[in-house]
């Protein structure tokens, strides 16, 4: 399979598996909200980053493994192959342990400092529940995804978990709407993820038929998983603070209202990571185990250049279509005010600054350049503490949305600057020339699209859709005409990957 079909099977299929994590994400929680009331929603969001929180006990070994894999893999080494997975299942069953104890120990001790009076049984047995799923895929899956993800089939990966979104958003909705008690709700990742191993492991075994777990495994293998250990410590901090931190000073009912903007901004993010980072992190770090520093400087320039283009479109639509999105979707709740345009503005500014930087995080994860990078990392992560601990007391939930926004900033110019003076060895003046333009570009989108938005006068689902087509027919002809008279080396490769072979 060669490159531009491999990263295009990835890319096509990211993008389906997506979509269906973006129709459940945002029907469950809303019906979570209408059957079970804002503090149950609030509650499940903070078990959630608490979770989130517990996987830092990995320790960045899964990252730090694909590095481990890539050469091997491209030299059909299969004593090494066999040596890594070894190794890397003895860690998993360790670590898989570890977590078993810790959301025991954290079911024991949340509930005393949950706020809100809820029942102290509820909420362990709820917090039980929700780790169960992690637990399955320490124990049982994670090496077989690192191995698929490492030979470039993250499509395989992909296909299995849009069958699991599928089954469990059927199942969740079907419960909800049946009034089952929410621990039974929240049990269903649990018994689905087991239907999803079981795929992940038949594939498996009949395609990596050499497979032995006789061999001796590799003790070197995620040598590096420490300074990975610092970049997901600054992910989780960053990612879910906010949650933490309004749950501690401000209450679940802000919990909630900060869950509504984040789910469309963590959908679109995890869209862009899936479909335009993980899809092709095994392609640069297969290139960068044959050392062609050439062909990989090209390929990340295009690859910079094109990803900015879908930067544009995305925000641009995103900026418009939140608000009124927001609207309908919590028009029926009318004991608290979700829809709030400085809360919108902040959110999707947020989403920009997080995805700008998607280039050079994949440049980074290739490469394995975890301990230069650690102290970016540091930085991102203090600043985003400090300056969000600060502002919640002062302005509620946009000093916790203020403080991210500051730590994504410093982090991304941080990024941007690694990646083309020390990886790529240019200046990095060309990047924020194509940063630069797609912010300008975005603003003038934004300000020609809100006239139709403002037009249209959206009160019902159909207004909002009629809205989305329009402006996204606009957005697409503004932006490929300017490609097509401005950058038409950017169309011939757009033009090249769209092909179907």
């Amino acid at each position: 399979m060669n490159e531009v079909s491999n990263v295009k099977k990835n890319f096509f299929v990211s993008i389906i598996t997506q979509i269906i994590t973006i129709s459940f994400s945002l029907v469950v929680p809303r019906l979570m909200i209408s059957y079970y009331g804002a503090q149950l929603h609030g509650l499940t969001s903070v078990i959630t980053g608490l979770i989130s929180y517990l996987t830092l006990i990995e320790a960045g070994f899964g990252a730090a493994s694909l590095q481990s894999l890539y050469k091997p893999l491209q030299e059909k080494d299969i004593n090494k192959i066999n040596g890594c997975l070894n190794e890397i299942t003895i860690f998993y069953k360790k670590i898989g342990s570890i977590f078993s104890i810790l959301v025991v120990l954290i079911s024991l001790i949340y509930p005393f400092i949950a706020a809100d009076n809820l029942s102290y049984m509820f909420v362990m047995i709820l917090i039980i529940v929700s780790g169960l799923a992690q637990t399955i895929e320490y124990f049982f899956c994670s090496k077989y995804k690192l191995l698929l993800q490492a030979d470039k089939r993250l499509y395989v990966l992909n296909s299995i978990n849009s069958f699991g979104i599928l089954l469990q958003g059927i199942l969740r909705i079907i419960m909800i709407l049946l009034k089952f008690d929410i621990i039974l709700v929240q049990l269903i990742p649990a018994i689905v993820y087991i239907c999803r191993l079981l795929l992940i492991k038949a594939y498996v075994k009949k395609t990596y038929n050499y497979l032995d777990k006789t061999i001796e495994p590799i003790e070197s293998v995620g040598d590096k998983k420490w300074n990975v250990l610092i970049h997901q410590i600054s992910n989780l901090v960053v990612n879910n603070t906010d949650s933490i931190v309004l749950s501690t000073f401000v209450g679940y009912t802000s919990v909630s209202i900060y869950s509504i903007y984040s789910m469309i901004t963590n959908n679109i993010n995890g869209f862009l990571n899936q479909a335009l980072s993980n899809a092709i992190t095994a392609n640069f770090g297969h290139l960068v185990s044959e050392g062609n520093k050439e062909k990989i400087n090209e390929i990340f320039s295009y690859y910079e250049k094109v990803y900015n283009y879908i930067i544009i479109v995305i925000f641009s639509l995103v900026m418009v279509l939140i608000m009124p999105f927001v609207k309908l979707y919590t028009k029926s709740i009318t004991n608290i005010e979700y829809a709030n345009y400085i809360l919108a503005f902040l959110f999707v500014l947020n989403a920009i600054l997080a995805n700008i930087r998607i280039p050079y995080l994949t440049m980074v994860n290739a490469t394995g350049t975890f301990k230069e990078t650690q102290n970016h990392a540091i930085l991102e992560a203090v600043i985003n503490i400090i300056f969000s601990i600060i502002l919640v007391n002062y302005i509620g939930i946009y000093g916790v949305l203020i403080g991210t926004t500051l730590s994504y900033f410093v982090r991304d110019i941080l990024f941007i600057w690694f990646v083309n003076e020390k990886l790529l060895n240019r200046h990095i003046y060309n990047s924020l020339k194509k940063i630069m333009k797609s912010i300008i570009m975005i603003t003038i989108l934004v300000i020609v699209n809100s006239y139709i938005i403002k037009s249209i006068h959206v009160i019902s689902w159909f207004d909002w859709l009629l809205s989305g087509v329009l402006t996204t027919i606009i957005t697409f002809i503004i932006v490929v005409s300017y490609i097509i008279l401005f950058d038409k080396k950017s169309m011939e490769l757009i033009k090249k990957f769209l092909k179907i072979n």
